[in-house]
Order: C-alpha cells, then sequence, then structure tokens
C-alpha cells in the first residue's frame, strides 16, 4: 500500500501546512486544511467571505475542506457558492462531508435527509467531493493521491471503498477526514 504520512511530518505555515522532512520529497507545498465553518448568525457570510479571501491570499497549491458546510439547511446558495468558487478559482480544492453536512446523523437533528444537495453545491462550486472515494492530483511540482473517507457518525467511513483505486505510489496519500476518530478505521492502510 502507498505510504502515509505519520502526525508529525506537518508544521503549521500560515493559513496551510507545509511538508517537511517527509521521505518522499524534499521540496515543499502548502495546502489549506479545514476552511472555516459553515454560515451561522456566529458566522455569518462575510465571515466567511473573508476567511475565502484571506485563504486565496495565501496562493495554496491545493485547499481541502473537511466538512460542515451547513448546520441544519442550506444558506443562500448563490452567495455562498460565489464564496467556494473564489477557492476553487485559486487551486484544487477537495471536500468531504461532515456529520452536519446531511444524512443519518444530522437528519434526526432537524438536518438534510441525505449530503446530495450539499454534495451539488460543491459541485457547481468547483469543488472535488471526495466522500468514500480517492483521487490523484498533479500539480506543477508536485503530485499526491487523496482519499476521501465519509462522515464517521453518519456511518459512512468506508475505507475499504475509499482506497479502492489507491496503488502502490512514491507519491504521498493524503487522506481527508472530518472525524478525527476516523484515524482507527485507518489501521490496515499505512
Amino acid at each position: 500500500m502507498a505510504r502515509m504520512p505519520m502526525p508529525g511530518t506537518w508544521s503549521r505555515d500560515g493559513f496551510g501546512f507545509q511538508t517537511s522532512a517527509c521521505p518522499w520529497t524534499i521540496e515543499t507545498w502548502s495546502f489549506l486544511c479545514r476552511w472555516p465553518t459553515y454560515p451561522t448568525s456566529m458566522h455569518p457570510m462575510k465571515f466567511l467571505s473573508l476567511s475565502s479571501r484571506l485563504t486565496t491570499r495565501s496562493m495554496p497549491d491545493q485547499i481541502c475542506i473537511t466538512g460542515d458546510f451547513i448546520t441544519t439547511g442550506l444558506p443562500a446558495t448563490r452567495i455562498y457558492r460565489s464564496i467556494l468558487e473564489k477557492l476553487s478559482n485559486t487551486a484544487a480544492t477537495f471536500a468531504v462531508m461532515g456529520n452536519h453536512d446531511g444524512g443519518s446523523w444530522e437528519h434526526p437533528r432537524g438536518g438534510l435527509h441525505s449530503t446530495r444537495e450539499v454534495g451539488a453545491l460543491l459541485l457547481d462550486s468547483g469543488i472535488e467531493v471526495l466522500n468514500t472515494r480517492s483521487t490523484s492530483w498533479t500539480g506543477e511540482v508536485h503530485r499526491a493521491t487523496w482519499v476521501g473517507l465519509g462522515d464517521l457518525w453518519a456511518k459512512e467511513s468506508e475505507p475499504v471503498f475509499a482506497f479502492g483505486g489507491v496503488t502502490e505510489t512514491p507519491d504521498p496519500v493524503i487522506v481527508l477526514s472530518h472525524n478525527p476518530d476516523s484515524k482507527e478505521t485507518l489501521r490496515n492502510y499505512s
């Protein structure tokens, strides 16, 4: 199986992370993980718009968003889409769903029945959704395989399917997950 970086091989760098001391490269590249949360009264659209501007100003190579795009329903979709498009127009942008984005965990709490609506918003915004699947990415200098796990609490964290297309590679394999407890499901994928 492909090599994956262990915790500690990433160092904080501004709004993103840079690889450091990784076995597969001596260069570095930056990517943003966990873009600021969903729009609510505590995080209005103007806050998300500011976060988007700060993110794009840092010019990351990739942007990774690890869920919770909404709480119980879709906000003003046109405005939200324009904010998300700024991210995908800046760099390759990958996302996975969080427990608030709909589905079996959120629906009983008044949220959406499924993640389809949020997924459609992301796709319309140019963001590649990696719920339970992987993709290869090639930038100007770097290559990586991105693996997205579905949400653990929604019982959609299916590494056997997410890693299904991953082959032996010297390139980094980077796993995106909303819930950090998903690491327990990855024991056979190192």
